[in-house]
């Protein structure tokens, strides 16, 4: 499944949500959608928000920096001499939209933006039956489960730039996985 080689715990996470998506965007949504995603370099998934007459799309899967108990990365082995360690980590999906010269409309824009949400969670809930066998190219590390939780987020924020700006809207998602280390 995966195409890339990837280093260490945060590579092999990103990388791996990154592919899927980069996977899905190009073959689950029609060019001539609205809401499509246009993608572009690792790990950014991006419109281009200065060009007019479409709605650009960026989404960004980035390691986690924030701590606590469902994010970040933290040691979940609880037992000395126990077997290989198990470890936490998440990962941060940032979906901005941009809806340059397509609406000024904030409904119209919420359903441009709830449908992109829709995609990318639909997409990452795929991604649970595929976990195994992922490992970095050393083999030190491999994904073997989703984390609980596994999906964390809040709703779409929606902001007006004003007169000479378009509106535009954000969701941050936070994905969990559950990682050996050998």
């Amino acid at each position: 499944m995966l195409t890339g080689s990837y280093y260490d715990p945060w590579d092999l996470c990103v990388g791996l949500v990154s592919e899927y998506l980069d996977n899905a965007a190009k073959s689950g949504i029609l060019s001539s959608e609205k809401w499509r995603v246009d993608t572009v370099d690792t790990y950014d998934f991006s419109g281009n928000p200065t060009k007019a007459g479409q709605t650009a799309i960026r989404i960004l899967v980035r390691p986690d920096d924030e701590s606590g108990s469902t994010r970040g990365f933290r040691d979940t082995s609880h037992s000395i001499g126990g077997g290989p360690r198990h470890w936490e980590y998440h990962v941060v999906v940032e979906i901005r939209c941009f809806f340059v010269k397509v609406t000024r409309d904030k409904a119209e824009g919420r359903d441009i933006a709830s449908k992109v949400s829709a995609a990318v969670l639909s997409c990452l809930s795929d991604l649970v039956p595929n976990l195994k066998n992922i490992k970095t190219a050393d083999g030190q590390w491999s994904i073997i489960m989703s984390a609980k939780p596994y999906l964390q987020g809040g709703g779409i924020k929606m902001t007006d730039g004003g007169p000479k700006r378009p509106i535009k809207s954000s969701q941050d998602i936070v994905v969990g996985f559950v990682l050996r280390k050998y």
